[in-house]
């Protein structure tokens, strides 16, 4: 991700997208098209972000580098 979040309400309400389709903030925040390639790369993002194995690679990798243990999302997006 580049940094944005989607459905924020604030973000809907300002954009003017629709509240009731969340995919259209994300396409606007990520300048594509609100399509089913854009699902499809949601849907990938969320696959990818609720692997409980990439959580505990990003938390050893904190561990051993010293940094704060990230807040896991795995149990969230699942």
């Amino acid at each position: 991700m580049q940094g944005a979040r989607c459905g924020n309400r604030g973000d809907v309400r300002r954009s003017g997208a629709d509240p009731r389709f969340p995919t259209a903030l994300c396409a606007e925040t990520f300048a594509r098209a609100d399509d089913a390639e854009l699902r499809r790369w949601l849907i990938t993002r969320l696959e990818t972000g609720s692997d409980l194995r990439a959580e505990r690679y990003w938390q050893l990798l904190a561990t051993v580098d010293g940094w704060p243990v990230p807040a896991g999302l795995a149990a969230t997006l699942t």
